[in-house]
C-alpha cells in the first residue's frame, strides 16, 4: 500500500488524464507564438516612442530658439522705441512752435467785440449770403441753377 492510497484527500478518482504530447506541443506553440507577437508589439511601441521623444526635443529646441528670438525683439523694439523719443525731443527742442498770448477780445461790458482787421462789408455787398436751400434728391438738386439768387442785397423768398 502507497502513501497515496492511505491519504483520502491524494487519492485520484482515475478520470483525470494527462495531456498528450500532441496537446502539450500545440499549447507550446500557441503560447510561444503570442510571446513573439506580444515581443514584436513591444519593439514597435518602443521604437514610436523614441520617434515621438525625438520630435518632442526638436520642438522643444525650436521653441527655445523662438523664445529667444522673441527675447532679442523685444529689447530691440525698447531700444528703438527710446532712440525715436530721444530724437522727438531733439527734434522739438529745435523747432520750438511759438504761439502768441491770447488775446482777450472782450470789451469792457463783458461781450466779446467785433473782429478786428480785414473790413469785409465791400465783398459782403457784392456776394451777398444766400440761404441754404433744402433741394429734393432728383437728378437736378445738385445743379447750381437750381439755388435761388439774392434780390437787391435781401434773400430771395423761399
Amino acid at each position: 500500500m502507497s502513501i497515496t492510497d492511505r491519504i483520502p484527500g491524494l487519492k485520484g478518482l482515475g478520470r483525470h488524464r494527462a495531456k498528450t504530447p500532441a496537446q502539450l506541443r500545440r499549447e507550446l506553440d500557441a503560447a510561444l507564438c503570442g510571446l513573439s507577437l506580444m515581443a514584436t508589439e513591444i519593439d514597435e511601441l518602443r521604437a514610436k516612442r523614441n520617434q515621438l521623444e525625438a520630435q518632442l526635443d526638436e520642438a522643444g529646441i525650436e521653441l527655445s530658439g523662438a523664445r529667444h528670438d522673441l527675447h532679442l525683439a523685444g529689447n530691440e523694439q525698447k531700444r528703438l522705441h527710446a532712440a525715436l523719443r530721444a530724437w522727438e525731443a531733439r527734434w522739438a527742442n529745435t523747432h520750438p512752435v511759438s504761439v502768441p498770448a491770447p488775446r482777450d477780445v472782450r470789451g469792457d461790458d463783458g461781450r466779446p467785440t467785433a473782429p478786428q482787421g480785414i473790413d469785409v462789408s465791400s465783398i459782403r455787398a457784392i456776394y451777398p449770403v444766400t440761404p441754404i436751400v433744402q433741394q429734393p434728391a432728383s437728378p437736378g438738386a445738385t445743379n447750381p441753377a437750381n439755388i435761388p439768387a439774392a434780390q437787391n442785397g435781401k434773400e430771395a423768398a423761399a
